[in-house]
């Protein structure tokens, strides 16, 4: 399992402490851009690594290890889900933003090579490494055009998705493409059971590289999940359907009519 970066660490500490002054989703869009997008290629939806809290230290540890031990069962459910993700994000793209989609090509039984094991110079020359122990990047495409599978990002923000944009747009004859990263985050470990909850990112990024729209949420309240049983796990990748609901409500809240008047203000992507 993956260990929590201190970014991602000072972020749920955030959250924790101060849960009134953070939001659930949010979303920001260049509408000058939007403006000029009429198609967009929709990038097979994709689920990456569960990221698990790594403190308190000794229950954390614990769940790390019930949750490695039911890691079939929820990639399982992850496979079981994403043809739903990109059902439901092609439909919002359509109708409410109403451009053209195009789906790019999926095949179900794509499955990513593991990535090689990282080398630590610490480890006793006469003792094996311990075993790795991941869960793949999720996707219904033979091909990752975004190579994710090798980054692995904790958050789609640490992806500069320019020069896919780019390339990807000039070979498909599209405005745009549209990018869905998702993934499950255990919040909070102790020694009866954990919290876990779905993060998900939206990026609509223009032929030329800029960002559209950039879009957040994370399925609140977290869900209680009890040890060594998926069921949590499972439900809390259902809430994706109800929760980009909502995402496009926020989107669309911050976006104009195509006959808006000059100098109008605009929400722009960071």
């Amino acid at each position: 399992m993956n260990r929590t970066p201190a970014s991602r660490r000072l972020r749920l500490f955030v959250l924790l402490c101060a849960p009134a002054c953070t939001s659930v989703l949010d979303s920001a869009v260049d509408n000058a851009k939007l403006a000029q997008v009429k198609s967009v290629a929709l990038v097979p939806p994709m689920i990456g690594p569960l990221d698990h809290c790594s403190v308190p230290f000794i229950p954390a540890g614990i769940s790390s290890g019930r949750v490695n031990g039911i890691s079939k069962q929820i990639v399982d459910a992850e496979r079981s889900v994403i043809g739903r993700y990109a059902s439901a994000l092609s439909e919002h793209l359509r109708t409410d933003l109403g451009l053209q989609v195009r789906v790019l090509d999926a095949r179900a039984a794509w499955t990513p090579k593991p990535p090689p094991p990282k080398v630590r110079d610490d480890w006793d020359s006469d003792a094996a490494p311990p075993p790795p122990i991941y869960f793949p990047v999720v996707c219904e495409r033979e091909l990752d055009p975004l190579e994710l599978t090798a980054r692995r990002p904790d958050e789609l923000d640490d992806v500069d998705l320019a020069p896919a944009a780019r390339a990807l747009c000039g070979e498909l004859g599209v405005d745009a493409i549209a990018v869905s990263y998702s993934l499950l985050e255990v919040t909070s470990a102790e020694f009866w059971g954990s919290h876990v909850r779905l993060d998900s990112w939206l990026d609509v990024v223009d032929k030329e590289g800029n960002y559209v729209i950039r879009a957040h949420f994370y399925s609140d309240p977290p869900l209680s999940v009890s040890p060594g049983d998926p069921t949590g796990f499972v439900t809390t990748l259902q809430a994706f359907d109800s929760w980009i609901v909502k995402l496009f409500v926020d989107i669309r809240s911050k976006t104009q009519p195509q006959a808006a008047q000059p100098g109008t203000a605009q929400t722009t992507p960071p």
